[in-house]
């Protein structure tokens, strides 16, 4: 289990075996760890840690910003440290609170506690997800780790493909927490933490932002922005605590900028800022404008160009590494951003969480806002219209374009829905009728195809704002379960470790209790960071329209990668493993390849999941 996860930890390794007899009942507990170095060097940091008698061990990946402070309050509580690392603190914290310890730390964290007093393994995930963190129990056996290969390690865990998880997989182009790809096999959820003692394996959420949202501020606008600006100021000066060096992923956008130039604030050298860009004539790079934040910061700014040619090379090492199917091509270059970082430095900052934050998508939450108007509208206006409307998209619907026919069914799909499972079904890869036709008959028999988290269909919540809700479903569902685990997968691979200012758990809950007038302003998308930030960042990257850090699939699965598609989704594997309807396979690559270029990005999903079975299950 540890062999495999060498690339998230290259520096050191450790192993703790013990069993404990209580009441009765022998446990065997088996910890392992892989370090990678970054706060006290010293082989006295290892894990796993123990306290000073030996009762509290545990095994740890993230960082805690705050163990300082936390250090200081402990030792004035009568407890004594041997090294200056933040494991230790978890340690202590958990000796001082027990399972409420998680309620004290700021950061980014997976771990495991085992009480051997207690007979006890306490493990936690930090609240926005940007650690992972699998497990997998049967009666007499809990296994877990930071990735699922690990687990894969053990004879006795499963390989039987969990079919919600494959219909789930094509709405969101992930497979969200907590299921896995595997029957039985799950990931902890943001905000969670989870117990095994006695047998019994008891899981709870112990941080939601609803909860914690400081929804009567009472602010005025300049307050906001003075507030805002000091939490991520404080953040960032935060994320700088390290023993190795630091740098910065820098996009052409916003984000990533008021990153760079507040760390370039707090920083005593250059900051060291990396970028990607494309060798493609129909998309936009964004290396132009990412050297003018970095020539305005004063960075030392490194761009790397990526082409087609090289995709097709790393595939079956970016699938690898991502453990589940996983369709979201921008793991593409934030794979090359994060090599290009590694030879620089260990710890690298990102600008991720700002837009489901602050609403920074802005056709998603535009829609949002118009879709929630019409359904204020009487029912009985809206069926004067819907019912002709529906009778005509089935009537046009064989003699439109392979492009329009995929529109109509994505409008029949959304039509009449309620506020939150409309966004959810028009910003999916295929909706409910698209399954019907790519996924075999026996499939759609068994699965629910309209899109779900956590095992439950998205249920509408009546009345009031829509926006707010869209932004709480895209906080814990794409930024915890796309977003952040691209990132740490593509990052952890080279051995480098990503911190997310704008994910400070102080400064995501004043944004959930803020108005939505001020994350959105008629056109103005994330309004109150742009204000807040204006004197900081160069006019030709506040004035960019929002452009996402992805490569050109649509237009590379239709020229440059079609060959290599075709290859794959028209191989016989495909047929053989029962999964998808082969002659919808066929005419969709055809049209894809024939002018009618409508089906690039489900097609894309449909080829890394074909080659995800051949990795994973011959």
């Amino acid at each position: 289990m540890k062999h495999v996860l060498r690339h998230r930890g290259p520096d050191d390794e450790g192993t703790y075996i013990s069993q404990t007899e209580r009441c009765g009942q022998r446990t065997y507990v088996g910890l392992g760890h892989r370090r990678l170095s970054i706060i006290d060097l010293s082989r006295g940091a290892r894990q796993p840690m123990c306290n000073e008698d030996g009762r509290i061990w545990v095994t740890y990946n993230g960082e805690i910003y705050n163990y300082k402070e936390l250090r200081q309050q402990l030792e004035k509580a009568g407890h004594v440290f041997k090294t200056h690392s933040d494991t230790e603190v978890i340690v202590h914290a958990y000796e001082q609170w027990q399972t409420a310890c998680v309620d004290h730390f700021n950061g980014m964290f997976a771990f495991a506690v085992w009480d051997a007093s207690e007979a006890r393994l306490f493990l936690a995930r930090d609240r926005l997800g940007i650690k992972p963190l699998y497990y997998w129990h049967s009666d007499d056996m809990f296994v877990f780790g930071s990735e699922l290969k690990a687990l894969l390690e053990i004879a006795e865990v499963p390989r039987t493909l969990d079919l919600q998880s494959l219909s789930d997989y094509l709405s969101w182009q992930f497979i969200p927490a907590g299921r896995t790809v595997f029957e039985g096999v799950h990931k902890l959820n943001a905000g969670h933490l989870l117990t095994v003692s006695s047998g019994a394996v008891r899981r709870q959420r112990y941080w939601h932002v609803d909860d914690q949202a400081h929804k009567d501020n009472g602010l005025s606008e300049e307050e906001l922005q003075e507030r805002f600006h000091d939490l991520l100021s404080d953040s960032v000066k935060k994320r700088l605590m390290s023993d190795v060096p630091v740098g910065a992923f820098l996009s052409g956008g916003m984000d990533s900028a008021i990153i760079v130039n507040l760390m370039s604030r707090h920083a005593d050298r250059a900051v060291e800022a990396f970028s990607i860009g494309f060798d493609s004539k129909e998309y936009r790079s964004e290396l132009e404008c990412a050297a003018v934040t970095a020539k305005a910061c004063g960075a030392n700014h490194h761009a790397k160009i990526l082409s087609p040619e090289g995709v097709i090379a790393m595939l079956p090492k970016l699938i690898w590494h991502m453990d589940e199917p996983f369709a979201d091509h921008s793991m593409v270059p934030t794979y090359l951003v994060s090599e290009a970082a590694r030879a620089h430095v260990t710890v690298a900052l990102s600008g991720d969480g700002a837009d489901e934050n602050f609403a920074g998508y802005p056709r998603r939450y535009f829609f949002a806002q118009r879709y929630r108007r019409y359904l204020q509208t009487p029912g009985w206006m809206r069926a004067l219209w819907e019912r002709p409307l529906m009778l005509a998209a089935w009537a046009a619907e064989p003699w439109v374009s392979q492009r329009g026919r995929k529109r109509l069914m994505k409008a029949r799909d959304v039509l009449g829905r309620p506020g939150l499972p409309a966004i959810a079904t028009l910003d999916s890869i295929a909706g409910p009728g698209m399954k019907k036709e790519l996924l075999h008959a026996d499939i759609c028999r068994q699965v629910d195809l309209w899109p779900g988290i956590e095992g439950q269909r998205l249920q509408d919540e009546p009345g009031g704002d829509l926006l707010p809700r869209v932004l709480r479903l895209d906080v814990e569902n794409y930024l915890a379960n796309d977003i952040l685990t691209k990132v740490d997968r593509m990052s952890m691979a080279h051995g480098l470790e990503v911190r997310v200012p704008m994910l400070d758990h102080r400064l995501v809950e004043l944004a959930a209790g803020t108005d939505t007038a001020y994350k959105m302003r008629r056109k103005t998308t994330k309004y109150i960071l742009r204000k807040t930030f204006a004197d900081m960042l160069p006019p030709a990257v506040l004035s960019r329209k929002k452009q996402g850090f992805g490569i050109p699939v649509k237009f590379w699965m239709q020229k440059d990668l079609a060959g290599f598609a075709k290859e794959i989704l028209l191989d016989a594997s495909v047929q053989r493993r029962g999964l998808f309807n082969p002659r919808t396979i066929e005419r969709m690559v055809a049209a894809n390849t024939g002018g009618q270029p409508a089906y690039g990005g489900l097609l894309w999903a449909v080829m890394m999941h074909e080659l995800w079975c051949r990795q994973f299950l011959a």
